[in-house]
């Protein structure tokens, strides 16, 4: 991974890899208890030249104290009973106590449909399950619904506004699920053929692809908190997987 390094010439001996404009002082007070995302003043920032091409993992000192804080992976795990059928899962850790993340633990419904159809050809009766999931809507009224608790970190934009009064989780967060289409092998019981399908719709708890998104965090030592934020754009390509473009992270001096 290469870094694209942001720092006055007299500081290379002391900031090579990530780069950094200014090291914080240890104990250092922020200069205010809101930020603005986009809005670098008063703010020391490390710039990424770093793609996570499905899979990959890119650990962030955001304070430049030797100790990580964040962690963006992408990796393909095992969908279905630990069988071959692998889907892309992007997510963003906090490493220790000290970062939180901005955001809030919402009620999140989701839905799942069946259906059963049997057909009857030349002696055999064939009997199709299908299972949809999905994060979106029902597709009938009777459809069940999961109801489950989920911290969700605020998706911002550019020109938003962040204060050490809102609410911070110290936390994992899915960026992206792929969405996942299983067809298992057929069972044959004397004259009974049973095929299962399942589809799992995950894209209505994704972030938004093909938009820059900065992804505010609170880090803090001592009592002292300092405000910041991590920049980020996840492009969607062929099928359903992403790139995560990791631009920056930024923190109050």
């Amino acid at each position: 991974m290469k870094k694209t390094l942001v720092f006055a010439l007299a500081l290379a001996a002391v900031c090579i890899m990530p780069s950094c404009e200014k090291n914080p002082q240890p104990g250092e007070e922020p200069t205010t208890n809101q930020i603005t995302f986009g809005n670098y003043e008063g703010m020391d920032v490390v710039n990424y030249d770093t793609v996570l091409h499905m899979v990959g993992t890119l650990s962030m000192d955001l304070d430049q104290d030797g100790i990580d804080d964040l962690k963006v992976e992408s990796r393909f795990e095992p969908s279905y009973e630990g069988q071959t059928f692998d889907s892309q899962i992007l997510k963003l850790y906090c490493l220790n106590e000290n970062i939180a993340l901005f955001g809030e633990t919402v009620e999140n419904e989701s839905y799942i449909h069946r259906d059963t159809f049997i057909t009857e050809e030349e002696g055999f009766t064939f009997v199709s399950h299908l299972l949809n999931y999905s994060t979106c809507e029902k597709e009938e009224e009777d459809d069940e619904v999961l109801t489950t608790d989920a911290f969700v970190a605020t998706a911002n934009v550019e020109g938003g506004a962040l204060s050490t009064t809102e609410d911070f989780l110290s936390e994992q967060v899915v960026l992206f699920r792929e969405n996942i289409d299983i067809a298992l092998e057929p069972v044959t019981s004397n004259d009974t053929i049973y095929y299962s399908t399942q589809t799992y719709d995950f894209s209505c708890d994704n972030y938004e692809t093909n938009t820059m998104t900065y992804i505010g965090f609170k880090l803090t030592h001592d009592g002292k908190s300092r405000l910041g934020w991590l920049k980020i754009y996840l492009s969607s390509t062929f099928g359903n997987v992403v790139h995560a473009e990791i631009h920056e992270t930024a923190i109050q001096r």
